[in-house]
């Protein structure tokens, strides 16, 4: 087995450029291993910085030299005193190794408690902002869809649209790999996700050619919790909320390690009630249209992953895993409208009440290998295949009244029924080398996903199921992605490092929607086949100890979801609803980003956008009385943006992380029939955490947020929102265990409002949900909690992102 692995890795390698190399470990006091620590290589003779690095979670940190001299380290961990060692020669070709780095924490007394500051909130990373989740209490009992509310840059509108530094088209990862939804059950993953399960949140806003070339505003990539240290041990998570309605939830997670395998596996169950409503006053047409709707729904979601990683030799593992997930809930919405003249006249009411119980389950399966020499050189293969199926119904009841509420003047009652299947096959290559003086990347992946979408549907007459042969239809998708990548790195001199890659990807899609009637063949099928290249490149200066600059660019591109090309309606009642387009092309981005850092602390970058063809949920009029949600192709957006986050320890006990931002957006379109857009508006948006250590194994955060007035989709303008959360936690049992208790939504403003106009068709609307909760956290680790293992991520890539519930449609 070992020959044969030997035999793999020399077929495709070439033989290594000579290099020296430096090796280290950082502990703590108590000779624990501390991850992310910053290292710093300085030349003796002038103070000039050589080369920068950080700890893996293992403590140990390897900075490759293309030079050789003598140097002195210097080690930069936020609660800790700063080290710095004395000097020492590195000579051609040595792999030299430091004695243990210890660093000592920065502490003060506190009625008689040593008081110690945690992990910064914040760390600006060369490549990624990374947002640690893990250990806040406002985090605590909150799910994923909240806590993306609170990462830097990001913001979600009234529709759970996720934006990154203003700019939309942003793409979920889940440990490394995109999030096997979008849509609908995309934000009904992140809901049911818990912040127990969530150890930090990093956004790339211009990654490498490395990853995918989906994501016009970049990755936002939620690593989840690992059970990793060495020996066995077992974390148990118990939460339970308060808003209108109560949920709960529970987690087990757990790991056994040897040295020749680790064995892993997770366990996690949710069970609530929420409520959101909907209102809006809409008129076209010389007519009016005013809607109140409340949403009452429930939600059961179970999700687990089993794996085991085998360690052939120090440096072959063979890995499986098994992941999944099952939701079961229901929804139902009850609505009025009062409908009438635009002189104030009501001429009759509707009132629409639904019930639509949905389930759905996805099954991810993955088989990695993967060669890691320690010097430079790896080489990483997965092989995926994913399974996702969801069936949905619709019962809406649509009664029209009088004005005087009493007198029915007629019933349409209808019934649906969708089924959606996807099956995801994708395998993918990885391989880095020494090169030049720098790092060669270089890799491939191929996938191919197969969606079946069936709806039917039924009039119900005197309470009887009629086919509607007209509306009941197949959509069937079928796409194949075929991707190259290279991507180069280097130091040019010893404060100038870059990176250039570029990546070639080759799409074929094929859409075809059948019916029980002969479709008009405009409609019928879409066949595209269309080849990219998308380059990208980063440059990086350390001008002093103080003070870094980075530029990046990057070209993107974003396929349309499953959801937006199936072309079913949903109705929330018969004069509002959703549909979807089969016709949307992709739309493609240019992104521009400069970036500054202060001591560390003081982060601050200003960025461009240019997108065409972009995706947009538009409002339009769809005949004389309703309403339609449709996303559309809306020509181009121009984005200018600028952003400011720091992250202070003001005392031992006392620290601040904020952060700041501002965006210019341009929106403009032609959409035919008097419709057009030209959309110019500032909007801006403020985040600040302050956390407090005190004494007894208390601490306390405050947290609030606040957005200006700002674009939804293409042609809805929001207006400003805010929210405050507080929270105090306390550490038990040998610190072992944590209770948290805390508020969301603290004065209950996370509400949102807005209006649009296009043509004939204006609207103002409002809606929420049951953001003000109380949450009741506890959490407890059993084991050796002592040393951790590196984490292993799947393969699967961006194909899965888009997958989609037609339930909801």
């Amino acid at each position: 087995m070992k020959l044969a692995f030997s035999v793999i890795v020399a077929f495709i390698t070439l033989s290594l450029s000579a290099q020296s190399s430096l090796k280290g470990k950082v502990l703590d006091q108590d000779n624990q291993p501390i991850d992310f620590v910053s290292v710093f290589l300085f030349s003796n003779k002038d103070s000039s910085l050589v080369k920068a690095g950080y700890t893996e979670q293992n403590g140990n940190f390897q900075l490759d030299l293309s030079q050789t001299g003598t140097f002195y380290l210097q080690a930069n961990f936020l609660g800790y005193k700063d080290y710095v060692s004395n000097p020492f020669d590195i000579i051609a070709n040595e792999s030299k190794n430091l004695p243990d780095i210890r660093l000592l924490p920065i502490s003060t007394e506190l009625a008689e408690v040593v008081v110690k500051t945690t992990r910064p909130l914040v760390e600006i990373k060369a490549d990624k902002t990374v947002f640690n989740v893990d250990g806040t209490i406002n985090a605590t009992g909150q799910n994923g869809l909240e806590l993306l509310r609170k990462a830097p840059g990001v913001v979600l509108d009234n529709n759970n649209n996720i934006s990154v530094k203003g700019r939309t088209g942003v793409q979920i990862f889940i440990d490394g790999k995109p999030a096997p939804f979008s849509g609908n059950d995309l934000e009904n993953y992140l809901k049911n996700l818990q912040s127990s399960q969530i150890q930090s949140i990093d956004i790339i806003t211009n990654p490498s050619s490395k990853y995918e070339a989906a994501g016009t505003a970049g990755i936002i990539d939620i690593r989840l919790k690992k059970a990793q240290n060495i020996g066995g041990n077992l974390n148990i998570n118990l939460g339970y909320n308060q808003g209108i309605y109560a949920k709960y939830n529970a987690g087990l997670s757990g790991n056994y390690r040897t040295q020749d395998f680790n064995a892993y596996g997770s366990l996690n169950y949710y069970n609530g009630l929420g409520q959101n409503y909907l209102n809006s006053e809409r008129t076209q047409n010389d007519m009016f249209f005013n809607l109140k709707n409340v949403v009452n729904e429930n939600y059961k979601n179970e999700d687990y992953k089993v794996g085991i990683d085998y360690y052939l030799t120090p440096n072959n593992t063979l890995g499986a895993q098994v992941s999944g997930n099952n939701n079961d809930g229901y929804w139902r919405p009850e609505g009025k409208s009062l409908i009438g003249i635009n002189n104030g006249t009501v001429t009759q009411i509707l009132k629409s009440t639904g019930y639509n119980p949905n389930n759905s389950h996805n099954n991810n399966y993955n088989l990695n290998y993967r060669f890691d020499d320690s010097k430079g050189q790896s080489l990483n293969i997965d092989a995926d295949y994913g399974f996702y199926n969801s069936n949905g119904n619709n019962d809406l009841s649509n009664k029209y009244y009088k004005p005087d509420e009493l007198t029915i003047l007629f019933v349409n009652q209808n019934l649906n029924r969708t089924n959606t299947s996807i099956n995801i096959y994708s395998a993918k290559l990885d391989y880095e080398r020494n090169l030049w003086g720098g790092k060669l990347s270089i890799g491939g992946k191929i996938a191919n996903v197969n969606t079946a979408n069936d709806f039917v549907f039924y009039d119900v007459k005197d309470g009887e199921a009629i086919l509607n042969e007209d509306r009941t239809n197949n959509f069937n998708y079928q796409e194949k992605i075929n991707a190259l990548y290279i991507n180069y790195s280097k130091n040019l001199t010893k404060t100038i490092s870059y990176q250039a890659g570029l990546r070639l990807e080759n799409t074929r899609s094929i859409g075809e929607l059948t019916g029980l009637k002969p479709i008009d063949e405009k409609d019928k099928r879409v066949d595209r086949t269309y080849t990219d290249l998308f380059p990208s490149a980063g440059i990086s200066w350390q001008i002093n100890k103080d003070n870094s600059l980075g530029i990046s660019y990057s070209k993107r591109i974003d396929r349309p979801n499953y959801q937006s090309l199936n072309p079913f309606e949903y109705k929330l009642d018969e004069l509002n609803y959703q549909k979807g387009n089969s016709f949307l092309n992709p739309q493609y981005s240019h992104s521009l980003e400069l970036s500054h850092n202060y001591k560390g602390f003081l982060n601050s970058s200003i960025n461009y956008t240019h997108t065409d063809d972009l995706f947009a949920e538009i409002i339009f009029q769809a005949n004389d009385s309703a309403a339609v949600l449709q996303t559309l192709n809306v020509a181009k957006q121009d984005n200018f943006g600028i952003h400011f986050s720091a992250s202070v320890p003001i005392k031992s006990w006392w620290s601040v992380f904020v952060n700041l931002g501002g965006n210019y957006l341009y929106n403009k379109a032609d959409l035919g029939e008097d419709r057009k857009l030209d959309l110019k508006i500032l909007t801006g948006n403020i985040y600040m955490q302050q956390s407090f250590i005190l004494p007894n194994a208390f601490s306390l955060e405050l947290s609030g947020w606040y957005s200006t007035p700002g674009i939804w989709g293409g042609n809805f303008k929001n207006y400003a929102m805010w929210s405050i959360d507080a929270g105090i936690q306390k550490r038990i049992l040998n610190e072992r265990a944590t209770i948290r208790l805390s508020v969301s939504d603290l004065f209950n403003t996370n509400h949102w409002k807005g209006s649009t106009s296009l043509g004939e068709l204006k609207m103002t609307a409002n809606g929420g949900w049951e953001s003000r909760q109380i949450r009741l956290n506890f959490s407890y680790s059993i084991g050796n909690q002592k040393s951790k293992s590196k984490s292993r991520t799947t393969g699967m890539e961006d194909e899965t992102k888009r997958l989609q519930k037609s339930g909801s449609n």
